[in-house]
């Protein structure tokens, strides 16, 4: 959803960048000293120096869980190779 937004904003404003990274930095960012209001988060972020953006998006990175969808397959021939498990709505709800 923030890829997306961000993609529109910089189409919307012809920006040679994204602002994908700062989008998802305030996302992330709930409270800052005990505020919780949406537009302080967001002025805070804009006005954050670069190296301090970089430390938080550093420290995300670290903490946020993943997942290892690498699998495994044999094929039937016996050759084995691995590729990512990609799931959907039918790998939850497969077709009769």
């Amino acid at each position: 959803m923030i890829e997306r937004q961000a993609e529109s904003h910089r189409e919307a404003y012809a920006l040679e960048y994204s602002e994908y990274n700062t989008m998802k930095l305030k996302a992330n960012i709930t409270e800052i000293n005990g505020n919780r209001d949406r537009s302080y988060i967001d002025r805070f972020v804009d006005a954050m120096p670069a190296l301090d953006a970089f430390t938080i998006k550093k420290e995300v990175v670290e903490v946020t869980p993943e997942v290892d969808m690498t699998y495994e397959f044999t094929a039937p021939d016996g050759y084995k190779f691995k590729a990512m498990l990609i799931t959907g709505p039918d790998f939850f709800f497969p077709s009769p």
